[in-house]
């Protein structure tokens, strides 16, 4: 009798969907090459999005449960990129992908904002096939995710992004999971490429369950994970959501960052407030984003009056603050009380140069906004924290 040939096991049934410009980064030893590394430790696969063909990547995208969306500073010089962020935008949309999107050594968000984050050469297409591209810029680099700066410590930065992943993996419906097995078992190629493309950290076997022994709360418990990045379908509690009212991408990539991860590692939704965004544009979706919320943190830095659209919001906040429906945390960033409430320095000159030019009644409003909010016992950052 022969030697018995050993039939290899199927692919796991969770997929990964990374997109990337490719590079240095898809390189061994690489930052994508080493997400997928960790990743394959976990028994899920990730799919690197080498140009393959239209169809062979599109089916991989759809085939994943999660999109994990490396934006670097050449991500928008490949056409290919932009037309995967398409693909990932539509899963998006139709609750079939969770995505994750990590902004890797980015100074500010001005590196991807929609035309100005455009390469030049780019914008020789045909212009509505761009306006699709810059929607789905827009719409998943808005999102909040994970940011890699340039001095942080790339192994601990995969660690965060594996759990984020099993923990989305781990709340799937039963359903969906038992679905996702059956799909693999069309998956017959264990190589390192497939279909001439490649199939980055498939996991070697799946002869144990995907995450044995591992203890996580049930779904119910509401937990959110460390990125808001993260779509689910389970809408939080109302009392769960957060609102942060800010000004300036310099708070945006640290302190805002960290305050809003932070909140969402104990379970609540943070919602970002996108001052690059000017009335006319999304002002009803901002505006429901605070009527949704039950908590609002308001941070007054140096910078906060430079923006009349952020006061706006603050008075916004001021009036649902007084019909009882939000809560309002102020945090005075690198400034004085009294600054924002007397509107001393800086901080109150633009708005009385705003008040000589125009005469609106709105700067009433901001001015009311401000005695209010900023008079209320709230939290303090020093400048020599």
């Amino acid at each position: 009798m022969g030697k018995p040939t050993k039939l290899k096991s199927p692919p796991p049934p969770h997929r990964v969907f990374i997109s990337s410009h490719g590079g240095d980064l898809l390189l061994r030893g690489g930052f994508v090459h080493e997400i997928a590394k960790a990743l394959r430790s976990i028994k899920v696969n990730a799919y690197a999005d080498e140009p393959t063909g239209e169809e062979v990547v599109w089916t991989r995208i759809e085939k994943s449960r999660i999109a994990i969306v490396v934006f670097s500073s050449r991500y928008t010089e490949s056409r290919w990129c932009f037309e995967e962020l398409v693909k990932i935008k539509e899963g998006m949309e139709l609750g079939e992908l969770e995505v994750i999107p990590i902004f890797y050594k980015l100074d500010t968000s001005a590196e991807l904002e929609g035309g100005s984050g455009l390469n030049p050469t780019m914008r020789d297409f045909d212009p509505q096939k761009v306006k699709i591209w810059n929607e789905a810029l827009d719409s998943v680099s808005c999102m909040m995710g994970y940011h890699l700066y340039k001095n942080s410590v790339e192994s601990k930065f995969i660690s965060r992004i594996v759990k984020d992943v099993k923990r989305i993996l781990i709340q799937l419906p039963k359903e969906e999971q038992d679905d996702e097995s059956h799909d693999s078992l069309d998956d017959s190629s264990k190589s390192e490429t497939l279909n001439g493309g490649s199939v980055l950290g498939e996991a070697e076997s799946v002869e144990d369950d995907i995450f044995p022994n591992e203890k996580v709360d049930s779904v119910n418990d509401q937990e959110v994970s460390t990125s808001s990045a993260i779509v689910t379908s389970n809408k939080p509690p109302l009392e769960h959501q957060v609102f942060i009212n800010f000004q300036g991408n310099d708070l945006r990539y640290g302190f805002v960052g960290h305050i809003a991860e932070a909140l969402e590692r104990v379970g609540f939704e943070v919602r970002i407030d996108e001052d690059e965004l000017q009335p006319g544009d999304l002002t009803e979706l901002l505006f429901k984003q605070i009527e949704e919320s039950r908590i609002a943190i308001v941070i007054f830095s140096s910078r906060y009056t430079e923006s009349t659209w952020c006061l706006d919001k603050l008075v916004k906040i001021k009036e649902r603050m007084d019909e009882g429906k939000l809560e309002v945390v102020p945090i005075f960033y690198k400034v004085k009380q009294l600054q924002v409430t007397q509107l001393e320095g800086s901080f109150g000159i633009r708005i009385w140069n705003f008040w000589r030019r125009s005469r609106e009644y709105r700067v009433i409003k901001w001015k009311e906004a401000l005695e209010c909010v900023g008079g209320l016992k709230g939290l303090v950052f020093e400048e020599d924290r």
